[in-house]
């Protein structure tokens, strides 16, 4: 049982706190206020199949942007030295 299961079955089942279910499965409230939330939207959205539809939905992250680092002077130089002693240059 993953995690989303297992705070939904304490939530819903078992009708534990939030807090409860945290220390329970060990994890942080706020994520599992988080997953309870979106559970809630989820079944109010569509109470037929919304249980099924959280359960098999996946977050979908933005790509981050980062710039390739470039490696100067002192560092350099000292990367060629370390390969040049080890006969790799």
């Amino acid at each position: 049982m993953d995690i989303k299961q297992q705070i939904l079955h304490y939530y819903r089942v078992e009708e534990r706190s939030l807090r409860d279910i945290s220390r329970l499965t060990d994890t942080d409230r706020k994520t599992v206020a988080r997953l309870v939330n979106a559970f809630e939207a989820f079944i109010k959205d569509n109470p037929d199949t919304g249980m099924d539809e959280f359960l098999a939905f996946t977050p979908k992250y933005k790509p981050r942007k980062y710039a390739a680092r470039v490696v100067r002077g002192e560092i350099q130089k000292g990367i060629d030295v370390t390969l040049y002693i080890s006969g790799q240059l």
